[in-house]
């Protein structure tokens, strides 16, 4: 009865009272601002990369979740609006943008930068951890940065968010499979055993600003995982069989998805000032897309596991700071440090966490024996 009355404001008491059950009378704490978790550090003047560094005041904010994890990720060309499409997904009170926005043609973003997001602010059982990128592609960074970030992002995350604009054409079919077979050995999953291994993220490709219709000849509907699916053989075909695109990007993501976003506003004009349009006078039509975009991330965003277990925080933070190690380690060397290291090495510390967990936990069960005061007494 109470389904086939639903309103939606009788919805949000109910869920408000849900989360007060759940989780107290404390306010739902929405993320401010974003902290930076990795960052690349450049020859000034150049491209080189001399070092990427784990931040170690974020490590500790991920070892202190308590919660299971799920990460989501996004990543895509420079200057297509991903930290403002984050914006816009991530649970914020109004006037608040926990990424930064900008609107020259200098990429804005250099790190990586995170934001949690509580059980209460998502309805999820885990903690969703929501991960900024530096854009891809821009021309004051080598393509090896590009693979980097493509690498770690995939590394970590349950989702991943590829973000364009307008239309998925071959240029981006190519260049970013050109990223993944890159970073194919730096995220490790081609060296991953089923004992160890990582679980791999789900792609959604995000198209911004899109104005067409989803269809395939004969004006039949596609979705999503067809479209994208389509597009791969496509391109693979017109190669006459020189390329393994959709075969590439079978392996290296769990799954292929496409989401498309209309335009915000209906004045191409209003684009470059889209940071100071408060939400609710954006396009409805935009507002209902991501709204809906959000919910399916959600759908898609299951636990993080590794070696069949699913991964806390402080695995997490461990498997940040010991990538970051490995990725600055020559590459002459580097390729003696094996998926079988890192994931060892990270397995082992879980472990012996689990233990010392176990061991606190059976202290308190057992009562300790009474003093010989008492006894006497």
């Amino acid at each position: 009865a109470l389904r086939r009355h639903s309103h939606p404001r009788l919805d949000l008491i109910l869920m408000s009272s849900l989360l007060q059950m759940a989780f107290g009378n404390e306010p739902c704490k929405l993320p401010t601002s974003s902290s930076t978790l990795l960052k690349w550090t450049l020859n000034l003047g150049s491209t080189d990369i001399v070092k990427i560094s784990s931040v170690p005041e974020s490590l500790e904010i991920l070892r202190g979740i308590k919660t299971d994890i799920a990460i989501v990720s996004i990543m895509g060309p420079y200057r297509t609006g991903k930290s403002f499409l984050l914006d816009k997904l991530v649970p914020h009170d109004e006037g608040v943008f926990p990424f930064k926005v900008g609107n020259t043609v200098q990429p804005e973003t250099e790190e990586v930068s995170m934001v949690l997001l509580p059980p209460c602010a998502t309805g999820a059982k885990e903690t969703v951890i929501v991960l900024d990128s530096p854009g891809l592609f821009a021309p004051n960074r080598a393509s090896i940065f590009d693979a980097q970030v493509l690498a770690v992002l995939n590394l970590l995350s349950s989702v991943a968010l590829y973000n364009n604009l307008n239309i998925i054409d071959r240029s981006s079919i190519e260049k970013l499979s050109f990223a993944v077979e890159t970073a194919f050995t730096m995220s490790y999953f081609e060296q991953q055993s089923s004992d160890n291994a990582i679980s791999r993220p789900h792609l959604i490709w995000v198209i911004q600003n899109f104005h067409l219709a989803m269809q395939g000849p004969g004006g039949v509907e596609l979705s999503g995982p067809k479209w994208i699916e389509s597009i791969l053989e496509q391109v693979d075909k017109s190669n006459n069989g020189t390329s393994t695109f959709r075969k590439d990007f079978g392996e290296f993501f769990a799954s292929l998805d496409v989401r498309t976003l209309p335009f915000p506003v209906p004045a191409v004009a209003d684009l470059p000032k889209l940071v100071e349009i408060p939400s609710d006078k954006l396009e409805p039509q935009y507002r209902e897309a991501v709204s809906q975009l959000w919910k399916h991330v959600l759908s898609r965003a299951g636990p993080k596991e590794m070696g069949g277990m699913r991964m806390s925080g402080a695995a997490l933070a461990r498997l940040v700071e010991k990538w970051s190690e490995h990725m600055n380690v020559p590459i002459a060397s580097y390729k003696a440090n094996s998926a079988e290291e890192l994931l060892g090495h990270i397995m082992s510390a879980e472990i012996s966490r689990g233990t010392v967990r176990f061991a606190e936990q059976l202290q308190q069960a057992i009562k300790p024996p009474m003093s010989d005061a008492a006894i006497e007494a």
